[in-house]
């Protein structure tokens, strides 16, 4: 040992997330009689001198190395009762920023239906019309005509046959319906067609 450094002070190193404090017992020392430096190396040196009432001389120099994590810029020292605490403050890593969330796909509109085809001539309706009537009366006339037949047809029933008085009644209402039918069918084409103008008076007057 160094005669000049006859004092060789006990240390602890307190280890905690945020920062490592070292902590050296100097008893007999004073905040005046001590001294902390940062080294080329990065290390800690701390030394000190102090006289005891007896005229003792004690000395030392001490160095410890510094954490990889620790923010050298930021190491703080304090001395209070016959301790000296030497803060090492460790790097803080920034929290990762989180990434924004995508923004939602615009909603696409649909095209309305398109409106559906109207008729552009008052007269197809009326033809078309005019053609249903045609149609239903032709029906009409199978269904009477069809009906004529299974009533002039003889209906034997248990060995009988009908009467002739039966027979000539529908005869008679089939020959009615046929002139209701074809009524019907001459006043339909007489409105579709118009009235001829009345004959000029070929003589004026006397």
């Amino acid at each position: 040992m160094n005669p000049n450094n006859n004092f060789d002070p006990s240390t602890d190193l307190v280890r905690e997330d945020e920062c490592d404090t070292l902590l050296l017992y100097l008893p007999g020392f004073t905040k005046e009689n001590l001294r902390v430096q940062l080294t080329a190396l990065g290390n800690l040196k701390i030394s000190g001198r102090s006289q005891l009432p007896d005229g003792t001389v004690r000395s030392f120099v001490k160095e410890c190395q510094i954490s990889k994590s620790c923010d050298k810029e930021k190491i703080s020292a304090k001395f209070e009762g016959g301790i000296l605490y030497i803060r090492q403050p460790k790097v803080q890593t920034p929290a990762p920023v989180p990434s924004p969330a995508p923004a939602p796909a615009p909603k696409t509109e649909s095209a309305p239906p398109p409106a559906p085809a109207e008729a552009s001539d008052g007269g197809e309706k009326a033809d078309e019309k005019l053609g249903e009537d045609k149609d239903k009366g032709k029906e009409a006339k199978k269904e009477e005509s069809v009906e004529s037949k299974r009533s002039g047809e003889g209906e034997v029933a248990g060995g009988r046959v009908v009467g002739a008085a039966k027979v000539k009644r529908t005869v008679v209402l089939v020959v009615f319906l046929l002139v209701v039918a074809v009524s019907i069918y001459v006043a339909k084409l007489s409105s579709l067609w118009p009235a001829p103008a009345p004959a000029e008076d070929q003589f004026g007057s006397l």
